[in-house]
């Protein structure tokens, strides 16, 4: 299980990727680039952490894509975004997105968002 992060921005990636690291929490950090749904079919996480600001038409397709998956679908997706983007957020949500967060939200919620996925202490 654990979680999985789809970013190209390198800082924000860092920054889930630290937090993940300090709660214990398996965490695979991926680009847009990649085939996302065979990805998320081998690796099976729990939660994805989508950062919308990529390219929209392509993060929407994957969304819808991933839900329409039975072996993807019950994914919690969790997408950030700025919060001036919400035409962007509407459209995240109608393919399928369970939470869009404005960036901010999303830093202070990211510790709770991880913690349930994290390893005994």
């Amino acid at each position: 299980m654990g979680v999985v992060a789809v970013t190209d921005d390198l800082f924000i990636g860092a920054r889930i990727l630290e937090t993940a690291r300090r709660l214990r929490v398996p965490l695979t950090l991926l680009g847009w680039g990649e085939d996302l749904p065979e990805r998320f079919r081998r690796l099976a996480p729990a939660l994805a952490l989508l950062d919308l600001t990529a390219d929209s038409a392509e993060a929407l397709q994957i969304i819808r894509r991933l839900k329409d998956d039975p072996a993807s679908g019950r994914i919690v997706l969790v997408g950030f975004l700025p919060h001036v983007l919400q035409d962007r957020k509407l459209a995240a949500e109608a393919a399928g997105c369970d939470r869009v967060l404005a960036r901010s939200a999303f830093s202070s919620q990211l510790p709770d968002l991880l913690r349930p996925h994290g390893e005994a202490v």
